[in-house]
Parts: structure tokens; C-alpha cells; sequence
């Protein structure tokens, strides 16, 4: 019995000095902030006018400008300048200014000669030509534009496809002008005659442009803008446009008509209203 007993103290003593094995904490499991949804990417198809570009025009007018007599005029004064339909070169330069407006730089240049009789006694910038004489003109018109284009429409875009912009601008238009004429006075000696002048415009235009991108390859525009005074000079400027764009590039093909006539109380005022189709090449800045 006392061994038992014995034993039994032996054994409690024995198992209070083994440690206890220790608990293993549980891992931490950090709490994951929930994830912000990612901004919605605007298309590329609706972004092109974000982006810098340059093209190149050729566009091919259906008509010639024309040399009329005006307030001021003493005589007969009125020419149409005739010439062979050529391809008139030109170029656009677009810069954004912010995300939703273009600030444009337009230019073109058209040229052209003539060669005829004079039909009747004809004023053309102080020379007198006289009719049966043989005359040489020649013409050279110069325009630019300035254009600021402003989204009004909607407004945040928000990825909208179909946009509509105010058209706020300044355009310039020059003529220059040059005759030379031959022939012979009343006692059979050649004579000779020449005369040349100038004539230019600046105006401030306005209009609206919409445009809308079909696909992410094909975008369309449509914009007019003008000013218009009665018994002024006036202006009127207006062009539809699909855009295929392949790369850097895009492939533009459209047509356009442009109208312009100077001041009517001068001696000589130039009209001139250009419809005709055009294409041009455009690059983008990336």
C-alpha cells in the first residue's frame, strides 16, 4: 500500500513539469479595402480632336473668282476670271486647348490665267482696255482662317459619340490681280497696256460644326459658319467630311463650298462662290 502511494506522488510530479504545448496564434487577416471601380476610358472613336494633328487639301473648285465694277466705278469694269479647273492646295492645323475645344489654322491658295479679246471698253484697276484688243490676266487667292470650336453640346461629353460645337472665327481673303493687253490704235502701231491691283477682306465668321464617330475607323463633320452684311463684304464657308482612319493617318474625303465678296463700294470689288470636292491626308501628333 505505502508504495503505491509512492508511486502515485512519483507520477503528479512528474507530469506538472511538462510544459503544456503552446497555442499557435492564428494568422492575421488584414482587411482588403474594396476595389475602386476603374474609370470609365473614353473610346478613341470619339477622341480625335484631342489629339494634335496636320493635313494636307487638295481640293478641286467648280468656278473662278470675278472682277466687278463697283460704287465708285467710272466705267465698264466687270471680268470673269476663266481658267482650267486644277487642284487647289491647302492644309489644317489643329491644336487642343482643352479636352473639349480646338483652336484650327486653315489655308489655301488658287491661281489662274486668261487669255482673250476684250469684247468692249473695259476700266480694270485705272487701265482703260480697249475693245478688239488681245488681254492676259492673271489671278492668284489667297485665304486663311482662324477657328476656335467650342463643345457646347453634350457637355460633359462623357463618351458620347454625337457632338455639336459653336464655330468662332476670323477669316482673311485676298485677290491679286494683274493685266497686260496688245493691240494696234487707229494709225496700225501695236500698243501696249497694263494694270494691276489688289483687293482683300478680314471678317469675323460664326457657325456650328457636328460631328460623329460611326466606329472607331470612320468619323463624320459637317460645320458652316459666315458673316453677312447687306451692301458689305461678306463671307459664307461650309464643308461635310468622312475621316477612315488607318494608323497615324487618317484618309479625309469631302466637299466644300466657299463664297466670298469684298467691299461693292470701291472702284473694283472681287465675288467669288467655289463649290467643289476635296481630299486630303491627315496626321496625327501622337
Amino acid at each position: 500500500m505505502r508504495s503505491l502511494v509512492v508511486c502515485a506522488l512519483l507520477w503528479s510530479c512528474v507530469y506538472a513539469q511538462t510544459p503544456a504545448p503552446e497555442a499557435k496564434p492564428e494568422p492575421k487577416t488584414e482587411a482588403k479595402a474594396p476595389a475602386k471601380p476603374e474609370p470609365k476610358a473614353e473610346n478613341d472613336n470619339v477622341r480625335w480632336d484631342s489629339i494634335p494633328s496636320i493635313e494636307i487639301i487638295g481640293w478641286l473648285p467648280r468656278s473662278n473668282p470675278k472682277l466687278r465694277e463697283g460704287k465708285q466705278g467710272t466705267g465698264f469694269g466687270d471680268l470673269n476670271f476663266s481658267s482650267k479647273t486644277i487642284p487647289v492646295p491647302g492644309a489644317l492645323v489643329s491644336i487642343p486647348v482643352s479636352k473639349s475645344d480646338v483652336l484650327r489654322f486653315a489655308y489655301f491658295q488658287t491661281k489662274g490665267s486668261l487669255t482673250g479679246p476684250v469684247t468692249v471698253n473695259t476700266n480694270l484697276y485705272g487701265g482703260t482696255f480697249v475693245a478688239g484688243d488681245s488681254l492676259t490676266s492673271k489671278y492668284t487667292t489667297q485665304a486663311a482662317k482662324i477657328s476656335f470650336e467650342s463643345l457646347f453640346y453634350p457637355f460633359p461629353t462623357e463618351g458620347a459619340k454625337l457632338r455639336f460645337k459653336s464655330l468662332w472665327e476670323v477669316q482673311y481673303a485676298n485677290v491679286k490681280s494683274t493685266f497686260d493687253s496688245t493691240g494696234k490704235d487707229t494709225s496700225g502701231n501695236a500698243t501696249t497696256n497694263s494694270s494691276k491691283g489688289s483687293d482683300y477682306m478680314v471678317l469675323p465668321s460664326l457657325g456650328m460644326a457636328m460631328t460623329y464617330a460611326a466606329s472607331s475607323r470612320v468619323h463624320l463633320d459637317i460645320r458652316g459658319s459666315g458673316f453677312w452684311l447687306p451692301h458689305r463684304a461678306n463671307l459664307g464657308d461650309a464643308e461635310a467630311t468622312s475621316s477612315f482612319r488607318m494608323g497615324p493617318f487618317d484618309l479625309v474625303i469631302g466637299g466644300r463650298f466657299y463664297h466670298f465678296r469684298t467691299s461693292p463700294k470701291k472702284v473694283q470689288y472681287v465675288s467669288a462662290t467655289m463649290p467643289g470636292a476635296f481630299v486630303g491626308l491627315r496626321w496625327y501628333f501622337r
